[in-house]
């Protein structure tokens, strides 16, 4: 189950595996990978869930401050960047899937989600952007307060 209620500070769990979302080594710098990892709650794995109006979402790394974008197209990676809020790679939208979990929608690609590749619980697993397979378990989260 998630504890969202709205905007806040969160760790976002992968139905399928149990890893969480995490900025890979903390590293501010633009592109950086966003990658699957043990369930913690280090600051680069914590991200703030900022109402942007319209029903969509910012999502930055409390470590960093740099937003989750999708970078690759449809079908690509995400990663870290500090760009500008209004672009829409880096807005989010978020919708209940069931149990509890939630799927990311992309705003500038919205038929792509926030997907951990081929459903791997090994660390350092991509986090990317995919086009959405209905009830595929690799796509849904648990949003999570942190420990």
């Amino acid at each position: 189950m998630s504890d969202f209620t709205g905007p806040g500070v969160y760790i976002l769990v992968s139905v399928a595996t149990g890893t969480i979302v995490n900025l890979s080594g903390a590293n501010p710098a633009n592109k950086t990978a966003v990658i699957g990892w043990t369930n913690d709650s280090a600051p680069n794995a914590q991200w703030e869930l900022a109402d942007a109006g319209n029903g969509q979402y910012l999502i930055s790394n409390v470590a960093t401050g740099t937003l989750l974008t999708g970078s690759g197209g449809a079908s690509g990676p995400t990663t870290g960047n500090l760009i500008s809020p209004t672009n829409t790679s880096a807005r989010w939208t978020i919708k209940p899937a069931k149990n509890g979990a939630y799927i990311f929608y992309n705003v500038g690609i919205p038929s792509s989600v926030l997907n951990l590749s081929g459903a791997s619980a090994a660390l350092g697993t991509p986090v990317i952007l995919w086009p959405e397979t209905a009830g595929a378990s690799n796509e849904q989260w648990y949003i999570k307060l942190p420990a």
